[in-house]
């Protein structure tokens, strides 16, 4: 009874670790998608002649065809970025087709 107990605890420390690691490596990940976006993101703005560029970062996702999805909040708009990573993040297209779940 005293080994199920001791390996319950084991198995319950190693997926809280697998948890925190997980939820660091994708904060960190979002963190430098926004880094290396903000430059293409504050330039489709500025095409638009918008002045103030005080947008909500909100989340980015990897699709199946190597394309990342950057969702951003702007004058109560949302708005989908994709962007192709080659080396870089080129800006393919913007819509505001985006998932209810964002909202």
């Amino acid at each position: 009874m005293k080994m199920k107990v001791k390996n319950y605890f084991i198995i319950l420390a190693v997926l809280f670790i697998l948890l925190f690691y997980n939820l660091f490596a994708y904060k960190f990940a979002n963190n430098r998608i926004e880094e290396q976006t903000k430059y293409a993101i504050a330039n489709y703005f500025k095409s638009l002649n918008v002045n103030n560029l005080d947008y909500e970062y909100i989340k980015a996702t990897l699709k199946e065809n190597a394309t990342i999805n950057v969702f951003i909040k702007y004058n109560n708009k949302y708005y989908r970025f994709i962007f192709e990573n080659n080396g870089g993040y080129k800006l393919l297209s913007v819509n505001a087709d985006i998932p209810v779940y964002i909202k």
